[in-house]
């Protein structure tokens, strides 16, 4: 399907990736030409691309255990755990004098 096609849904990706347009040949224009030749020669990430970059490899990895337990401190064994009281007995002496 044609990624230009009006009646094709619009994706996540298709989205952040889509450039600004400008008017062509004025300044913007001549600029724009040169980030995309950059980018094809892979010298120049926009941030826009880094972004989703970022956001496809965090779907894709799925984060370990541990890493959730540093992360939010649930089941982690890096606080001892809490010290309970307990109910002793108090126990009465007798002060002779």
């Amino acid at each position: 399907m044609d990624p230009a096609d009006p009646k094709r849904p619009r994706r996540f990706a298709d989205t952040i990736l889509k450039q600004k347009d400008v008017n062509h040949f004025s300044w913007a224009y001549l600029f724009q030409c040169l980030l995309s030749l950059l980018e094809a020669l892979h010298l120049y990430t926009p941030e826009r691309k880094k972004i989703l970059n970022k956001i496809t490899e965090s779907v894709k990895k799925e984060p370990q255990i541990s890493e959730l337990a540093k992360r939010f401190g649930l089941f982690s064994a890096a606080h001892p755990p809490p010290v309970v009281p307990t109910n002793t007995p108090i126990v009465q002496t007798q002060l002779t004098s």
